[in-house]
Parts: C-alpha cells; structure tokens; sequence
C-alpha cells in the first residue's frame, strides 16, 4: 500500500496549492500555481476562492495571495508550546538562581500538565523531567493550567481523573487551590504529589487572558512551606515578565500583516 492510497485526489491538491503559497520562494498567482503543480487553472482558480472565503488566504499585489489569519486556530495549538517556551527561558533561569530550587513551565496536553522546560537542582523524590506528564488534578502546576478552562470544564475534568490521582489529595484540595489562583495569582501544592516536596504555581495568559501555560517553583516541603510568601513573590513576579514577553511574541511564522 502506498501512502496515497484510499485519500482524496481533490484535497491532495487542495494542500498542494496550500503548500505552494506558504513556500517562501513558490508561485502565488493563479497562473503561476497551475503551471507549478500541472493543475488546470479553473481547479486552481476554485481551490484558491475556497481559501478565500475561509480567510486561510488573502489577496496581495499582482494578484498573488498570502496565509491569513484565519488559518491561527489550526497552527497555534502546535507553535504555542514553543512560543511559550521562548518566552519563559529567562525568566525561569533567574528564578531558578535566585531562589536555589528547580522552576519548571509546564504547558496543558488534554488532561495531562506537560513539563516542556525546567532550570535548577530538583529535590530529592523523583521529580519528573521534561518531557514527563502528571494529570491536571494533581500539583499546582496542573491547578494553574485548570484555571484556564470553564468551570463546567474544570468539574467534569476533575470528575473523570483516574482514582490514583486521590491517593493524597481530595477533589477539594484542587478546588481550593483554583481559589487561591482567583484570589492571589499563584497556588501551593504541599504533599499532593510527593510527601516530601512541595510547589507553587501561576499561570501565564496571552493578552486575550488565554491559560498557556504554568510557571512552578519545586523545592523539598518544609522549605517552601517556610519560605512560602519570599518565593510566592518572585514567582509572580517572573510570572509578569513572562507575560510581558508573550506579549510581544509572534505566534505565528509566516508574513500576516492585517
């Protein structure tokens, strides 16, 4: 079998014309996408109206055509993660130096917090590297990514964690720790997913006030508990810078000028 078998011909060069815009150096114009890719013209000409009306494309000089905003709802859920990343680099490396335990980013995938990048000496018990996943319901990291969503969303999230995620917290503990977000911009989690470690968590919006991501400290349990309010404040503080970076991030790669 190869790998064009049981797909559809149309969409196939549907894609193709896609392709052919987004190449930095293709054809643009309807003729010239044709006479590239060997389709008729009256097919190019279609498929090229189709993406119009979507807002994938929009009209530029000569009659060429350009990406459009309307293809962001597709691609940001791929490049965010990494927009992310970028702009909490910094602000992770200083907080890891100046509070002397690890700071992580963690970024939502379905039910899952991911840590995607993290700076500073872990404490001992097995904190996860990048990479690794916890389910949202368990540590602050998880309750700053659930702050973003609907509260139905949240419940129903919440609901259907699987029983291991109980075993030291109950569903309570994450509702006040979503509270504690509303009310001072950062949560603790103390035991909830080691006996020996705790952390605290803020999560980093877009300007349109979109959860993208969260910022954790992680450091042994009787240490953060102590010192809870000193690296609260740094936390968000770094938290701030963070999203002053998002702020002036691109999202999206190609030239899309309104």
């Amino acid at each position: 079998m190869t790998t064009t078998d049981h797909t559809i011909p149309v969409l196939r060069k549907a894609l193709a014309v896609l392709h052919a815009v987004a190449s930095p150096d293709g054809p643009t114009s309807t003729k010239a996408i044709a006479s590239t890719l060997g389709f008729s013209p009256s097919t190019t000409y279609r498929i090229l109206r189709t993406y119009l009306a979507e807002n994938w494309l929009r009209p530029a000089e000569q009659g060429g055509h350009k990406l459009s905003f309307g293809l962001l709802p597709i691609v940001e859920p791929l490049v965010m993660p990494e927009v992310v990343a970028r702009a909490a680099h910094k602000p992770l490396l200083e907080l890891a130096e100046a509070t002397g335990l690890l700071a992580k980013l963690s970024v939502r995938d379905a039910d899952q917090a991911v840590t995607v990048f993290r700076a500073g000496k872990p404490p001992p018990g097995g904190v996860r590297g990048s990479g690794d996943s916890t389910p949202l319901v368990v540590g602050a990291a998880g309750a700053a990514l659930l702050s973003g969503l609907p509260a139905a969303g949240r419940r129903e999230l919440i609901a259907r964690a699987p029983r291991e995620c109980w075993r030291r917290q109950q569903p309570g503990d994450v509702l006040r720790r979503l509270n504690a977000i509303v009310a001072r911009g950062y949560c603790a989690d103390f035991g909830g997913f080691h006996p020996e470690i705790a952390a605290l968590a803020a999560p980093l919006a877009d300007p349109r006030g979109r959860v993208l991501g969260a910022l954790s400290i992680v450091g042994p349990a009787r240490q953060v508990k102590a010192e809870t309010a000193v690296l609260a404040e740094k936390l968000v503080i770094a938290a701030a810078r963070c999203r002053a970076v998002l702020e002036e991030s691109v999202p999206f790669p190609h030239d899309l000028e309104p």
